[in-house]
């Protein structure tokens, strides 16, 4: 072993779930890529995205953040409110 060379350095590429530190991680990642797009999308990238003034804002903020989720490869699921007319444009299956 050759004690003078300098260590390698690895980095995980992917988040691994079950690590006590994966939430932070995951909400870090979710925050940094809203700043990064934040021109692109607005609402989504707002400080507030989790509470909007009528059903067409919630309608928009629900699809600025699917686009915004999907340039991380990202897909919400399991999205709440008490809005129907919200609740029709969010695929079943999300």
């Amino acid at each position: 072993m050759d004690v003078d060379r300098k260590p390698d350095v690895y980095e995980f590429e992917s988040l691994v779930f079950g690590e006590a530190s994966a939430p932070y991680f995951a909400q870090y990642v979710s925050q940094e890529n809203a700043r990064i797009c934040q021109e692109e999308f607005l609402l989504a990238a707002g400080e507030s995205s989790d509470s909007v003034r009528d059903n067409d804002a919630a309608i928009h903020l629900v699809q600025e953040l699917q686009e915004l989720w999907a340039t991380e490869g990202v897909k919400a699921r399991k999205w709440l409110t008490f809005s129907t007319k919200v609740l029709a444009v969010i695929p079943k299956e999300l």
